[in-house]
């Protein structure tokens, strides 16, 4: 393999927070909580001022990524004569790698009150059963 194609795979194999943005704001890795009970691992995100829409969960290669946009301040218009940013704003990204041990088709997420709750059931144990074998 020469090493244009070592660069390429390189590339491939790195982890999200690696990626290039195509937008120049800063992003933050949300504050996360994580609760186990006995059949779901929750996710508790704190993503302040992100619309649901704005909020994209993915679920690749057994690594859910959380991407969360937050709306420029200036484009939102709240009728102020005069506005002064305190802090930095920017988007939120974040991603998990997960067990063997969550049912991925069973993952679902809401946001309320700048808070990205995120379901993640625990896969049941694998149940025995019969195998038919196919005749001619």
């Amino acid at each position: 393999m020469n090493n244009k194609d070592n660069q390429v795979a390189q590339k491939d194999t790195q982890e999200p927070g690696h990626l290039e943005r195509t937008r120049t704001r800063p992003v933050f890795a949300p504050h996360v909580d994580i609760k186990e009970s006995e059949g779901e691992l929750t996710v508790y995100a704190d993503i302040p001022g992100v619309p649901e829409e704005k909020v994209d969960i993915m679920v690749e290669k057994g690594i859910l990524t959380i991407r969360a946009e937050v709306p420029d301040p200036k484009e939102v218009n709240r009728g102020f004569s005069r506005m002064v940013e305190e802090y930095a704003t920017g988007d939120y990204e974040r991603a998990f790698a997960l067990s063997d041990e969550v049912d991925q088709d069973g993952i679902r997420a809401s946001v309320r009150n700048g808070v990205l709750e995120i379901h993640l059931p625990k896969a049941g144990p694998a149940k025995a059963r019969k195998i038919e074998i196919a005749g001619d």
